[in-house]
């Protein structure tokens, strides 16, 4: 399957993203690698429960297993959508 996608358009999602994604400096998480290392049931996951504890913010994810923790809350495609509307 191929996309086809207006240059303009894409150039209007790109420059929305940059104005909306802040990069977080690795230095930021240190504090809470510990803390997200007990709560990630993935190893390849810890940074990201990082980032959720320094921005006190719900990760996006399909991956059930990480909503067996209770202190980060993680929201899938459907249910991020619906918060949206």
């Amino acid at each position: 399957m191929r996309l086809v996608v207006d240059a303009n358009e894409l150039l209007k999602f790109l420059l929305l993203l940059h104005e909306r994604i802040e990069v977080i400096p690795s230095s930021d998480l240190v504090p809470f690698l510990r803390d997200a290392k007990q709560l990630s049931p993935d190893p390849k996951d810890v940074q990201y429960f990082a980032a959720a504890l320094r921005l006190n913010c719900p990760l996006w994810s399909e991956d059930k297993l990480l909503k067996r923790q209770e202190r980060v809350k993680v929201v899938n495609t459907a249910e991020l959508m619906h918060e949206l509307e």
